[in-house]
């Protein structure tokens, strides 16, 4: 484990403690955490905030009660599944969620070795047009399942991407639940 590594995980540790204090503090679980990119604000809602956390730096992550966590672009949410927001102009700006997921998920099986276990299909997520796909076989050396989740909102687009290496897809529905509680602002 590097310096940096080990540094990571202490503040992560530093910052599950913060949260839990302040959740026994107030009595009420928070279950919202922000991202901002761009000055767009992406609202993800999820049963168990302590258990996402940040794994890279860029973008500011505050969670609900103004704590602000770690700047970071991609969330962990510690079984394998990971929330982005990317410039949808990266993508041709294609504005249906369907087609859009369509050509990442070409995107993805042409790079790795991946096959299409469920083919896309729209989705409305909150009110918000949305589309999934659940990819099998290996991405980026990492193997399992995988479910992916796009919204677009604004010109921007939210990825949300589940992976469940485990060959009894036990995260599948999970990843599922929380593809559905994602909420755009």
């Amino acid at each position: 484990m590097t310096l940096v590594n080990r540094k990571s995980s202490l503040a992560l540790l530093l910052i599950f403690l913060l949260l839990a204090a302040c959740n026994d503090a107030s009595e009420t679980t928070n279950d919202a955490a922000w991202i901002v990119y761009e000055s767009v604000p992406l609202a993800i809602s999820f049963d168990q905030p302590a258990t996402w956390v940040a794994a890279e730096a860029s973008d500011n992550i505050t969670f609900a009660n103004d704590l602000t966590v770690l700047n970071a672009s991609h969330i962990d949410n510690g079984a394998g599944g990971y929330i982005s927001v990317e410039p949808i102009a990266a993508y041709g700006n294609v504005e249906d969620p369907t087609a859009l997921l369509s050509l990442l998920a070409g995107d993805f099986t042409s790079r790795n070795a991946l096959t299409i276990r469920e083919p896309v299909t729209a989705r409305d997520i909150r009110g918000q047009n949305g589309a999934t796909v659940v990819l099998e076989g290996t991405m980026d050396g990492q193997a399992g399942i995988f479910v992916v989740t796009v919204i677009i909102n604004e010109g921007r687009l939210a990825l949300l991407l589940g992976i469940d290496a485990s060959p009894d897809g036990e995260h599948l529905e999970t990843m599922a639940r929380i593809s559905q509680s994602i909420e755009l602002k």
